[in-house]
């Protein structure tokens, strides 16, 4: 009798959480998925582009601290 065999009750629990653990991950990709993106980008450009107040700037400064802030909270 083969391991797999033995064990075979067992797959329905590991498939079912290694689907989870997946739609976990999937949600966490997706969540930062914008701000990776934007080292692909000319930020320089895109500051131009989109940045013209002073209220663009300090709107979205206070984004990116939110932001800094969530990325210390992920785990190591």
């Amino acid at each position: 009798m083969c391991v797999g065999n033995r064990n075979a009750h067992r797959y329905g629990q590991l498939f079912a959480k290694a689907e989870e653990l997946f739609g976990r991950l999937n949600a966490v990709k997706d969540r930062w998925l914008q701000w990776v993106a934007l080292g692909s980008v000319d930020l320089d450009n895109l500051a131009d582009q989109h940045l013209h107040t002073s209220e663009d700037w300090d709107h979205n400064f206070r984004a990116s601290k939110t932001w800094s802030q969530e990325i210390a909270k992920l785990p190591t």
